[in-house]
């Protein structure tokens, strides 16, 4: 199919699409009587044909027009359909898997994204299911015109070959996702005049990825718990300062955030994985993803096939395969695992920002514990100390190495989520556990006022450390390492400085347990998206003053290519030198 078609111009590989496959299929076409309308001679073939076996299909009709003539023919022939019409946008994913499973969708939305949500409609499909997409007219002129036969003909090419989603860079995934799917099979039927026609062939179901603001309506239509809205949708204003050096690639930062509702919700047997997967049936819940605004939410230890859709049941890096029955826990836990358990910075700016429901959810089940599982990490003690500092004790921490069908699983919204937004209220959080942290310090002697972070691993490596260093300690500044300090010796470390620096990244996040606004310098590759501190100075105040480091990583269109986050830098001190000097001595 690629050898014959790739060098066609879009319309004409769309011709050539309906000249192959025009006439063909399995059975033969049925007898239609010529007067009736071409679309209604189409629906009595999929319908009539394909359909026959379906003791009482589900048809969705996604129409932001009137389509009760569709509707009518679709019951004129199956009489028994449940026939559900939805408005095309965001909410047609959520909304189809709240009906069920549908046998037949029918896509006549105006809004021109007909294609592009034929892909979801495969994936939301019964087995054998068919997606029904109308084509742009012949000579019709729109402005999209091009893209859509593009993606017509890539559809037709990507379901001919099995490979789903090769627009969204599945081609580039992971070689386990590519390999994934590949094996989503579907049929493609044929384009019939202004239809696209697929049938669905990959014998079971596949799962959804479960955004935030979908939980509402699928866990309460599924029936597999309840969700409480703790705060509705709102916009938060950075209560800080951000200032920044010159940079080739890197501009200002944002000031304020869309913060999404925040919700807790409570499952009844779902099943919990290593590498923070949540998943009952055909959903993968919320608590799965860290960056749940993300459009395409990756996961590192799952399958991700296409936009909102994956396999949970493809054991991750830290999970055995086993073909027994998946082991019940009972009771009720609260879900805290992380993809990157373990990891100093995941916990502060991940785990931490959940725990904002816990108290009410231990006051209302008195025997919940925390539910994490293992992965390359093992439980270290300043995991404990933090979640102990939260209110959880160390006794209600459970550690289970595989995963479990949970009887009872409460989980909640991030109100921290880099670099998207942050919730103001997360700053309570971080002040009980500043607090309960700096009240174990051991150190009683003076404190530098100002202390640059200094960074021993090899990630994201500063080319020129022991300069910027000694630039730094030229401006009355002590480097200290945090690793060398106990968790309550960092937090008064960074509470009784007057002027914290150091490179962006984990060391610095300590300044989220400050109780005061801080004057913050930051020395950060161009490459490097991250931008936690900014989120953390936005809610505490802080004065922060960002220098850009040139990046070693590779430039990739107006972006970055893959490997660049982690890429070495060097800082440029006779270009940002007086930049941060400038910063300190408050010029």
């Amino acid at each position: 199919m690629t050898e014959v078609m790739g060098g066609l111009r879009p319309r004409r590989r769309i011709d050539a699409l309906r000249r192959r496959f025009a006439g063909q299929g399995e059975e033969p076409e049925p007898v239609v009587p010529a007067e009736r309308p071409a679309f209604q001679r189409l629906l009595v073939d999929v319908v009539g044909t394909h359909l026959a076996d379906r003791p009482a299909p589900l048809t969705v009709i996604i129409s932001d027009r009137d389509r009760s003539q569709v509707e009518a023919w679709v019951q004129e022939l199956r009489p028994e359909a449940r026939i559900h019409r939805l408005q095309p946008g965001d909410q047609v994913v959520p909304e189809t898997l709240a009906l069920g499973h549908p046998d037949l969708i029918i896509d006549e939305g105006e809004d021109g994204h007909r294609l592009r949500r034929m892909r979801g409609h495969l994936m939301l499909l019964c087995p054998g299911g068919v997606a029904m997409a109308r084509l742009p007219r012949p000579g019709r002129r729109r402005v999209d015109a091009a893209a859509e036969q593009k993606a017509i003909a890539d559809l037709a090419m990507d379901a001919t070959t099995g490979v789903f989603d090769k627009g969204a860079g599945l081609g580039k995934a992971p070689k386990k996702d590519r390999e994934y799917a590949a094996r989503v099979a579907a049929e493609f039927r044929a384009a019939h005049g202004h239809y696209l026609v697929v049938r669905r062939a990959k014998p079971d179901l596949i799962a959804v990825r479960v955004r935030e603001e979908w939980s509402e309506t699928l866990v309460a239509a599924r029936g597999i718990g309840t969700v409480r809205t703790f705060s509705e949708p709102t916009t938060f204003a950075s209560r800080g300062s951000v200032t920044v050096s010159e940079s080739d690639f890197r501009g200002p930062f944002a000031t304020s955030w869309d913060v999404p509702a925040m919700f807790v919700r409570t499952y009844d047997d779902v099943v919990s994985a290593p590498g923070q997967v949540v998943h009952r049936d055909d959903l993968i819940l919320p608590e799965s993803f860290r960056h749940p605004p993300k459009e395409r939410m990756g996961h590192d230890t799952m399958a991700v096939i296409a936009q909102d859709f994956g396999d949970p049941t493809v054991p991750s890096a830290y999970t055995e395969p086993s073909d027994g029955p998946v082991p019940v826990l009972e009771g009720a836990y609260f879900h805290l695992d992380n993809e990157f358990r373990g990891h100093f910075g995941h916990l502060l700016t991940e785990s931490v920002s959940r725990l904002w429901a816990w108290p009410e959810a231990k006051a209302q089940n008195p025997d919940l514990k925390v539910l994490l599982h293992p992965n390359s990490r093992p439980l270290a003690d300043y995991e404990l100390a933090v979640y102990e500092a939260a209110g959880v004790a160390r006794e209600d921490v459970v550690l289970v190495p595989h995963p479990v069908r949970v009887e009872r699983l409460i989980g909640a919204t991030q109100m921290f989520c880099n670099p998207y937004y942050v919730h103001p209220g997360i700053g309570d959080i971080w002040r009980q556990v500043g607090d309960r942290l700096a009240e174990q310090a051991t150190d009683d002697e003076a404190r530098p006022r100002r202390i640059f972070i200094g960074r021993r691993i090899e990630k994201r490596p500063c080319r020129n450390a022991a300069e910027v260093e000694a630039f730094f300690e030229g401006l009355g500044f002590t480097v200290v390492f945090p690793e060398d300090y106990s968790l309550g010796d960092q937090v008064r470390l960074f509470r009784e400085a007057e002027v914290i620096a150091g490179y962006a990244g984990s060391g610095l996040f300590t300044a989220m347990f400050v109780s005061e606004p801080k004057t913050m310098l930051i020395v950060t590759s161009e490459s490097y998206s991250g931008e936690n501190e900014i989120l953390i100075g936005g809610v505490l105040g802080h004065d922060i003053h960002v220098g850009f480091a040139t990046s070693e990583g590779k430039r990739r269109g107006t972006g970055w290519a893959g490997g660049s986050y982690h890429a070495p830098f060097t800082l440029d001190l006779g270009r940002t030198g007086e930049f941060f000097r400038n910063a300190v001595e408050g010029r």
